[in-house]
């Protein structure tokens, strides 16, 4: 299937290279520049337990294939640095900056989680290279992420929030930053254990999100784009529709009577829920967006064990409630139930069990502290967050 989002971003910043060994046929292809550098590659060292075993071991998987062709099979400089949780924390980005420049690396290679996605971009932008940042994204989170122009989102320990970095930049504009190729290997397209479809029984933890999940979770991206795109707008525009187009395609087999797929549906319904989030991932921006302004501030603190594409397919059918958009409430409530999301109530760590105002005191907090360290006003609408999350903590 030929990649619609290399066509939505052809203003951008933003490329995909696409194949069996994406990755290996990308470094091959520049490998005579990337011998005259050092490189450094940023992985996941995640621990292998609980109920994300199976995507973690897919992940270490993934990063020991980089590692080998990056070293043994293009014979090139490296060093590497590893991100070893959720987030990326600001010592991680200061390690990872150190190493660089103590090598003197000056090409970064990004594989595995959404962490070592968006610890990859931190440095990247750091150390303001100009060579283009190369990112490997083995999971459906890394695959939002190496996509976003969001550089990347950093926990603050002290704060319990996920904060950017002390810059705002817009990781696809020409704002100073280098460019960003994406490599996709085939491999994520096809339906495996590490992917479920759909989160059947609650036998899938909400930390490890399903394909229906990252469908949702695309969905309400572009819906939340669609409320706050200017008129003249076509790229985004274009990105929404195209969004909206495959989340749906890939969500609306769950509601038939008998929703068992076949292994053809099953791979068309991976196919379009990842081009959903490729795309969605080129449409978020922190100033205004509902699902990254309640991310950010609620996921460390009140759902820590949650997924952010999890989180945000849960928001789905409170967010269609109250804001006129393209998806009827009903369908996001039905689809939801189909898909096994977890209802936001239920994500909340145990034991905890906060009202909507220390909620919204969180945020607000929160918009602050965002507001502070990026020297930028982030504006939001108080009484649609206070909506949404009403709307889904009552399911």
């Amino acid at each position: 299937m030929a990649m619609e989002s290399v066509v939505a971003v052809a203003r951008s910043r933003l490329s995909f290279v696409r194949g069996p060994s994406a990755l290996r046929n990308h470094l091959k292809d520049i490998q005579q520049e990337l011998r005259r550098s050092t490189c450094l590659v940023v992985t996941s060292d995640e621990p292998v337990s609980g109920s994300a075993h199976k995507a973690n071991a897919v992940v270490s998987h993934h990063v020991q294939q980089t590692n080998f062709v990056a070293t043994a099979e293009m014979r090139l400089r490296t060093i590497g640095a590893k991100v070893d949780s959720a987030y990326p924390t600001p010592d991680h980005i200061k390690t990872g900056v150190d190493l660089a420049r103590r090598s003197g690396a000056d090409v970064v290679i990004g594989s595995g989680s959404g962490a070592a996605m968006d610890l990859a971009k931190c440095i990247s932008l750091e150390l303001k290279l100009e060579k283009p940042l190369i990112l490997a994204p083995a999971t459906l989170g890394a695959l939002m992420a190496s996509t976003s122009s969001i550089p990347g989102l950093i926990l603050d320990t002290s704060e319990e929030a996920l904060v950017l970095p002390s810059e705002r930049y817009n990781m696809h504009d020409d704002s100073g930053s280098a460019s960003v190729v994406v490599a996709l290997n085939d491999s994520l397209f096809k339906p495996h254990k590490s992917f479920p479809m759909i989160r059947a029984n609650n036998s899938h933890f909400p930390g490890v999100p399903t394909v229906a999940d990252a469908a949702l979770a695309s969905l309400l991206v572009a819906l939340d784009a669609n409320k706050n795109m200017k008129e003249d707008d076509e790229l985004v525009e274009q990105l929404i529709t195209k969004t909206v187009h495959h989340a749906m395609k890939a969500l609306d087999p769950l509601l038939l009577l008998n929703p068992e797929l076949d292994e053809n549906q099953h791979e068309q319904l991976l196919e379009d829920s990842m081009e959903a989030v490729l795309l969605a991932g080129q449409l978020l921006r922190f100033q205004e967006s509902v699902p990254l302004i309640l991310a950010s501030a609620l996921l460390p603190r009140y759902f820590p064990q949650s997924h952010i594409l999890t989180f945000m397919a849960s928001l789905l059918p409170g967010y269609c409630e109250n804001v006129p958009a393209l998806v009827d409430p009903e369908w996001a409530h039905n689809v939801c139930l189909a898909a096994g999301v977890t209802p936001l109530s239920r994500q909340m760590i145990a034991g905890s069990t906060p009202t909507i105002e220390q909620l919204l005191d969180c945020v607000d907090a929160n918009v602050s502290l965002l507001s502070s360290t990026t020297n930028a006003d982030t504006e939001y609408d108080y009484m649609l967050l206070e909506q949404v999350l009403q709307s889904n903590l009552s399911r």
